[in-house]
């Protein structure tokens, strides 16, 4: 509550981190897995996203600038940002690492998910308890899902993260994922959803109304899980 004068405090279910431009190398992937990492650069006007060497996602320069302020890199820095904000504690992304969602090689993108999650447990937690980084699960393979949520849950993260389309027409439903659901039920942790993750879309509409229906399939699965 404020009496008009207080700034008035709510929490962030939806910001970015953004990795090392380095960070597959710091964590010493293979050779193999280096070529397959997700990556981004910058291609005329617009900021391009890679994932096993196939482009996935661009974004304008516009875009890409804006959501690069200088907290983005510095996290002291974003703290006061959050501060001038009023944003108390931040549920946090990938951003590069989002597009491990889309990998289907499931030794590369073990790997991959390994090194962002040690990354958020060496770098992002320490900073502050109000930045709560959500660490990524790895969906190629029931076990290593398993294995990881629980080095995730021994490291102390408090949210874990999963797409919203899963590879392989999977579902949620599945019965095969409930050892995951009871291991993350027992340890009190939420799970975090973020839209446009996991596999993308097949259709991409062109012409009147294309933006919408594509904005559209973008959005929808997150409702389907």
């Amino acid at each position: 509550m404020s009496n008009g004068n207080e700034k008035i405090w709510i929490n962030s279910a939806d910001d970015h981190l953004t990795e090392p431009a380095d960070i597959w190398v710091q964590a010493g992937l293979s050779e193999r897995s280096m070529k397959l990492a997700p990556y981004s650069k910058i291609e005329n006007d617009r900021e391009v996203y890679y994932c096993e060497g196939k482009e996935i996602f661009r974004v304008p320069m516009a875009m890409s600038e804006a959501l690069h302020p200088p907290g983005a890199d510095d996290l002291r820095l974003r703290m006061n940002d959050l501060d001038k904000e009023g944003i108390w504690a931040s549920v946090s992304f990938p951003s590069v690492g989002i597009w491990t969602t889309a990998m289907t090689d499931r030794a590369a993108h073990l790997e991959c998910v390994q090194a962002y999650n040690d990354w958020c447990a060496s770098e992002v937690v320490s900073v502050s308890p109000r930045l709560v980084p959500a660490g990524v699960i790895p969906l190629l393979d029931f076990d290593d899902a398993y294995r990881e949520t629980e080095r995730l849950l021994q490291k102390g993260f408090q949210t874990v993260f999963l797409p919203t389309s899963l590879p392989n027409d999977l579902g949620y439903n599945d019965e095969r994922w409930e050892p995951l659901w009871s291991l993350i039920e027992e340890a009190n942790v939420p799970v975090s959803f973020h839209i446009g993750t996991g596999p993308m879309p097949k259709i991409q509409a062109r012409g009147l109304g294309g933006a919408v229906i594509n904005y559209f399939e973008t959005c929808v699965p997150a409702q389907r899980t």
